[in-house]
């Protein structure tokens, strides 16, 4: 399996009796991103829940670091270096701010409360308000910054850019091109294809639950026919 953070064979997803994905495979190698584009509805989100655990029904194998990690639940994952970042985002809305950092936060490692508070300022004055008080930029950087506080060698992470303003995205398509140069490695579901492009290393084309093609980030403008296909609405 070669050096590959992350190895997808013949993947095929099931919610009840409808098959959303069919025959997904491909690899990723360590430090770097790959971004998921297609269409709304075509199983993006179910790929990325797959990998995560959260599909009760799967078939094929996932392998991350070479551990076959098919299986296991989102906890496990978690605990090997996988963290998700949801397309609901995923903060527990009864808690504040502080507390949700708090929940996850490591002393001795490269990202701390300190670190993630330095990069979201706009988080720092809204340490003492609950989940539900932020706005929707506010809740996507805490979500991040938790995603974070587990330290992961992989990033997944869903529509980070839906319904943020440029300023929050600006600051968000940032911190993902750092963290690559530190060394983790993203799969990234999002449309703002061009700025995809100035940090993503692979594109995987997704239409109706079947993989249409993965390209390098340098050939993408020779696959605009592709590219169109799973984005003109």
């Amino acid at each position: 399996m070669k050096n590959n953070k992350l190895e997808i064979k013949k993947l095929n997803s099931f919610y009840g009796s409808s098959h959303i994905l069919k025959n997904i495979s491909f690899s990723l190698e360590e430090n770097k991103v790959l971004s998921i584009v297609g269409k709304n509805g075509m199983g993006k989100t179910t790929l990325l829940n797959s990998l995560m655990g959260i599909v009760e029904k799967i078939e094929g194998t996932i392998f991350f670091q070479n551990k076959l990690i098919s299986k296991l639940e989102t906890q496990s994952l978690l605990n090997l270096g996988i963290a998700y970042v949801p397309d609901h985002r995923g903060i527990f809305k009864n808690l504040t701010v502080n507390e949700n950092l708090e929940l996850l936060n490591k002393k001795k490692s490269n990202w701390d409360k300190s670190r993630v508070l330095d990069y979201f300022p706009q988080l720092k004055n809204k340490l003492n308000n609950y989940g539900d008080q932020i706005s929707g930029g506010e809740q996507q950087m805490l979500s991040i910054g938790r995603a974070l506080l587990s330290n992961p060698s992989l990033l997944v992470v869903d529509e980070p850019s839906e319904g943020l303003s440029p300023m929050y995205t600006r600051i968000i398509w940032d911190l993902f091109e750092e963290i690559k140069n530190e060394g983790t490695s993203l799969i990234i579901v999002d449309r703002e294809i061009n700025a995809l492009k100035k940090f993503s290393d692979y594109f995987l084309f997704l239409d109706k639950g079947e993989m249409l093609g993965i390209v390098k980030t340098s050939e993408i403008d020779k696959n605009k026919n592709l590219l169109e296909k799973v984005t003109k609405v």
